[in-house]
């Protein structure tokens, strides 16, 4: 039996893309606001139950987006014509789908469960992951309980996060939403947890601007360091600083 040739037409190109952007040009007339109310749009509530998408204790909410039923159904279309779901299995597989740098992307080995299981190159990548994650596990800890002092010798109670991008936005995105658990307000009582992502020397300086002395680890997040305009901002300014 001969083999199915891929088809190595762009997805813009397939009639489904086309129908979609057809379909963009339609909508585009219509306001959120009559989408949204039963005066404009009979079809108001079953169009918002079918936009709403729940799995796993998490809720995807698209009705306040400028859609329709019909939208959502002509982008399942294309994500099927474009092969997706094996292009999502090649991630989860370790396959090395980053062609520019033949490498695996492994976004998702961070937020596997320490029982499963990544293979890239004959090697189980979520527990390096795990080995790392409990070291910062460790180290958070100690500094807690105040085992890990300051260059002063004196409990740390100040740090400032460097990253740029998602490297930075992320732990924000977690530190703000951890703001109103219980738990851990209690635990970061006295501290401050500050964000430096600019090479802007205005920036450090209102990262570590505060009333008392200054006792901060620099943790730099996931791959900073790497980046050229990250590791230079961040030398730069620490050796302007005067703490």
């Amino acid at each position: 039996m001969a083999e199915e040739k891929a088809d190595t037409n762009g997805v813009w190109e397939c009639k489904e893309f086309k129908a979609l952007t057809e379909h963009s040009d339609e909508i585009s007339k219509l306001h959120l606001r009559d989408l949204l109310s039963v005066d404009g749009n009979k079809n108001c509530v079953k169009r918002n139950e079918q936009l709403i998408v729940k799995s796993e204790g998490i809720t995807l909410d698209c009705s306040r987006q400028k859609a329709t039923i019909d939208t959502l159904s002509k982008l399942i279309n294309l994500a099927k014509k474009s092969n997706l779901q094996s292009k999502i299995n090649a991630m989860f597989n370790g396959d090395k789908i980053n062609v520019t740098e033949n490498r695996s992307v492994l976004h998702i080995a961070l937020r596997a469960k320490e029982t499963d299981k990544i293979i890239v190159d004959e090697v189980n990548v979520v527990e390096s992951v795990y080995k790392v994650l409990n070291k910062i596990k460790a180290f958070s800890n100690k500094v807690r309980n105040g085992e890990w002092k300051g260059y002063s010798g004196k409990e740390i109670r100040n740090v400032v996060s460097i990253g740029i991008g998602g490297s930075y936005l992320g732990a924000e995105f977690v530190f703000q939403a951890l703001k109103t658990d219980p738990t851990a307000r209690k635990n970061a009582k006295g501290r401050q947890l500050r964000f430096y992502a600019n090479i802007d020397p205005i920036g450090f300086a209102r990262a570590t601007a505060v009333k008392s002395p200054i006792y901060y680890p620099c943790t730099p997040s996931p791959s900073p360091f790497s980046d050229g305009f990250t590791g230079l901002g961040s030398r730069d300014n620490f050796m302007h600083c005067g703490e």
